[in-house]
């Protein structure tokens, strides 16, 4: 009796001067699950509780933690995970609130909850919280603010996890704010980050190349075109030996940029039968609605001055699938947007004769 005593007592002191590790929870770029590897992803609430990591600074190169049982900093390098999942229970108190209140699309309250994330004590949530917070700027239509904040978090945080997206967002308040060029050169600079993983290097290739498309495409340049598809094919060949989703999806996005040239060039053949093998095999719903919006417009392109209705009928209903099954996908608001636009105006077209509007 006494020895069982002694034994709990042990134990019970063991579990006093041992500290409550985070549940944190990594998600490599296989799939591999690293904490807890029975966790899901993403996580259940129940999941990080059994979690061996804690995870204390996260880097462009490399995530750093605790593990529990052994001692000392363990490290992981980024360029090989996917995601991040903090524990709730020891993760700053605003950071919950914050995503409740962009959901709800109260940019300036979640802006000033982001940023008590990032006044915490816990390193790695200083730069998520100042990162998030500049965001904002850019969710709530404010161009300018977003430029002006992102490019101070760039500034400040030079060797951040979040210094590739911000740089990416940036580059997109950028091309919003007209100022192509400068666009161009912040994705360019992506790739010059010390430690940048390739993903990112392969995102900042394919922005550069549609810049390119787009530019070629307003000023009527062939060449450009062929150098802008030409830049497509290569880095769709790059990608193809890699398995992991966002490789994947990024390989489609530049086959459709590849048809897009197609159709700019006058290439109508060639690329319809692309899009209609990417309409038929692609499972990711922005992928179909490029597919199915570049397919409308390469029927109007090609049909430009026959008038017959069947064909316009044919590329309306190219956009209302956009409209009706993909263009609510994260990703997809751009095709949305014109199919919306393009679908509305051919409404009038397709009229029949003698219809009038009614009164």
């Amino acid at each position: 009796m006494r020895l069982s005593r002694l034994v709990l007592a042990s134990a019970a002191f063991v579990l006093a001067v041992s500290p409550a590790l985070a549940g944190d929870i990594l998600v490599t770029k296989s799939g591999k699950v690293l904490g807890n590897p029975k966790a899901g992803n993403p996580p259940a609430p129940g999941d990080y509780k059994d979690s061996l990591f804690q995870i204390t600074e996260v880097t462009l190169s490399s995530v750093k933690y605790k593990l529990r049982g052994v001692p000392g900093t363990q490290a992981q390098p980024s360029e090989g995970i996917e995601r991040i999942y903090f524990d709730p229970a020891t993760s700053p108190s605003e950071m919950a609130a914050a995503k409740d209140a962009e959901a709800q699309g109260d940019f300036p309250a979640a802006r000033a909850l982001w940023e008590k994330v990032s006044a915490s004590n816990q390193k790695w949530a200083k730069d998520m919280g100042a990162f998030f917070a500049a965001r904002t700027f850019w969710q709530e239509g404010d161009v300018a603010g977003a430029m002006q904040a992102l490019t101070a978090f760039k500034a400040t945080y030079r060797d951040s996890w979040y210094l590739p997206q911000a740089t990416r967002l940036n580059a997109r308040a950028l091309l919003a704010g007209g100022k192509i060029a400068e666009a161009r050169a912040e994705f360019e600079s992506v790739k010059e980050l010390k430690g940048v993983p390739v993903s990112e290097k392969n995102g900042a290739d394919f922005w550069t190349s549609w810049i390119d498309e787009q530019l070629a495409t307003r000023n009527n340049d062939q060449a450009g075109l062929k150098k802008a598809m030409t830049a497509y094919k290569t880095l769709k060949g790059k990608l193809a030996s890699m398995k992991d989703t966002a490789s994947v999806q990024l390989g489609d996005r530049c086959a459709l940029g590849v048809a897009s040239c197609q159709i700019a060039l006058n290439d109508w053949k060639d690329a319809e039968k692309d899009l209609e093998r990417m309409i038929s095999s692609a499972e990711s719903p922005v992928t179909k609605a490029g597919a199915h919006t570049l397919m409308g417009n390469s029927i109007l392109a090609k049909n430009a001055t026959s008038g017959d209705r069947a064909l316009y009928r044919e590329a309306l209903w190219h956009f209302l699938r956009v409209v009706c099954l993909y263009g609510t996908a994260e990703g997809a608001e751009d095709y949305r947007a014109e199919a919306m636009y393009k679908a509305g105006s051919m409404f009038s077209e397709l009229r029949p004769s003698g219809d009038t509007d009614a009164d």
